[in-house]
C-alpha cells in the first residue's frame, strides 16, 4: 500500500493566485537564506473555483548540480533515490558523475551527501525530481546533511515559478502549515474571508489520516 499524500488544492473566490507548495529544513537553520534555501516545490496558478490534485510522494531522492553563480533547478543534475538516513558520496572520473551510498552512519533521520569532487557543487533533497531543500557550494571535503520538517507550506505568491529559491521568509499571512504526519489526503482551499478588506484565509477539510 502506497504512503504517498494525496492534496487537493482549490480556491473558491479569490481571483487569480499563484499558489507555492514547499518544505523547510529542519537543520542548521543558522544557514537558512545564505547557503541553505527552501525550494519551490510546486507553484499551481488557480483562478477563482479553480482546483488542482498533488501528490506528495513518500520517496525522496538525493540531487547533486553543479554550482553555477544562479541556481537553475531545470539544470541537468545527478539524482538517486534514498531511504530516510542514508548517507552518500559524489565524485567524478573525468566526465563521468558517480553519486554512490557511503558506509557512514546516521544519527535521528539524517541524510546527506559529502563532496569528494574538485568542484563546487549544490546538494539537495528532492521528490518527483524536483528539489525541496538546497544547500549550495558546497567544496571538495564538505558535506551536506539534512532531515525536513514533516510539514507541508503553502503560500498564495506572485513573484516565483517552481524550482526557484525561496531567498526569505514567507509572509505568516499568506502561509497555511499542513501537519504530514499520519496524513493520507487533504482538501485545502483558499477563500475570501471578508469581503470589505479583501483578507483571505486558508482552510482545511476532508482530512484523511493514513491509519
Amino acid at each position: 500500500m502506497s504512503n504517498d499524500i494525496y492534496i487537493k488544492v482549490s480556491n473558491k473566490d479569490a481571483g487569480k493566485q499563484y499558489i507555492l507548495v514547499f518544505q523547510k529544513p529542519d537543520t542548521n537553520l543558522n544557514e537558512m537564506y545564505d547557503t541553505l534555501f527552501p525550494v519551490a516545490w510546486k507553484v499551481l496558478p488557480l483562478n477563482s473555483g479553480g482546483e488542482q490534485s498533488i501528490t506528495y510522494p513518500v520517496q525522496l531522492e538525493i540531487m547533486v548540480k553543479e554550482s553555477t553563480a544562479s541556481y537553475d533547478a531545470r539544470a541537468r543534475g545527478t539524482i538517486q533515490e534514498t531511504p530516510v538516513g542514508q548517507m552518500w558520496r559524489f565524485t567524478n572520473d573525468g566526465d563521468f558523475n558517480v553519486l554512490e551510498k557511503a558506509p557512514a552512519a546516521t544519527v535521528d533521520g539524517l541524510m546527506g551527501c559529502r563532496n569528494e569532487a574538485p568542484q563546487l557543487i549544490d546538494i539537495g533533497l528532492a521528490k518527483s525530481g524536483t528539489p525541496l531543500v538546497v544547500k549550495r557550494r558546497i567544496a571538495q571535503g564538505d558535506q551536506a546533511n539534512f532531515k525536513l520538517t514533516p510539514k507541508l507550506y503553502f503560500a498564495y505568491v506572485t513573484d516565483i515559478q517552481a524550482g526557484e529559491l525561496i531567498k526569505s521568509d514567507v509572509s505568516s499571512s499568506k502561509l497555511f502549515e499542513l501537519d504530514l504526519t499520519n496524513l493520507k489526503a487533504v482538501d485545502i482551499e483558499l477563500s475570501i474571508a471578508d469581503q470589505n478588506t479583501g483578507k483571505k484565509q486558508w482552510t482545511a477539510r476532508n482530512r484523511r489520516s493514513a491509519s
